[in-house]
């Protein structure tokens, strides 16, 4: 019995020196993420980072066509909505965007994919209002830009005018003082004839 106690404690003696060197030798383990996490992805990046926007949206219409799915449908409708929201695409066009984004939010409304469609929608909608108001305000600039010039022809042809009647004006006092000049003259020239 006496062997079983001085076994037990050597192994527990043993036991405490490897623990002892483990903890301080080997790193703890890195956690591993779970195989079934994808790492998140954008796929219009790919028409952005490469400039082929018709070439991303003739794949994405081919596979709406194809129709490959659910989860298939919804990413291709975002893409296409996506590549007629974006104002540096060259296929750029707010009210066909909006449509895409409609069907897509109608057909798949629990997508995760149909809630971007919605921020989109949201934005492009407030985009819309922003340029009506700046449109507006251009036309009403225009406007007044063509008053202001109506204006400033109607100054310059009263200063024409003004101008006009300043020689006038002249002239007259011209002739006026030229009258005078001929009646002190003929004033001086009727004395001496009187003297």
């Amino acid at each position: 019995m006496e062997h079983r106690v001085m076994k037990a404690i050597a192994a527990l003696v043993l036991l405490g020196g490897v623990s002892a060197c483990a903890q301080t030798q080997v790193p703890p383990p890195t956690p591993v993420p779970p195989a079934n996490l994808a790492p998140l992805y954008f796929p219009p990046q790919k028409a952005m980072s490469s400039g082929d926007y018709a070439g991303f949206l003739a794949e994405n219409l081919k596979a709406l066509k194809e129709g490959g799915g659910e989860s298939g449908q919804d990413v291709a409708l975002f893409n296409i909505g996506f590549v007629y929201a974006y104002s540096k695409s060259p296929y750029y066009n707010v009210g066909r965007a909006l449509k895409i984004f409609d069907q897509l939010i109608r057909k798949h409304p629990e997508s995760p994919w149909s809630f971007q469609a919605r921020a989109w929608t949201d934005m492009l909608r407030k985009t819309i209002v922003a340029e009506e108001k700046h449109r507006k305000l251009r036309g009403k600039v225009k406007s007044k830009e063509a008053e202001i010039s109506s204006k400033e022809a109607e100054i310059t042809s009263k200063e024409a005018e003004i101008n006009s009647k300043e020689a006038e004006i002249n002239d007259l006092q011209n002739q006026l003082d030229r009258s005078r000049q001929i009646d002190v003259e003929m004033d001086r020239k009727e004395r001496e004839l009187l003297k």
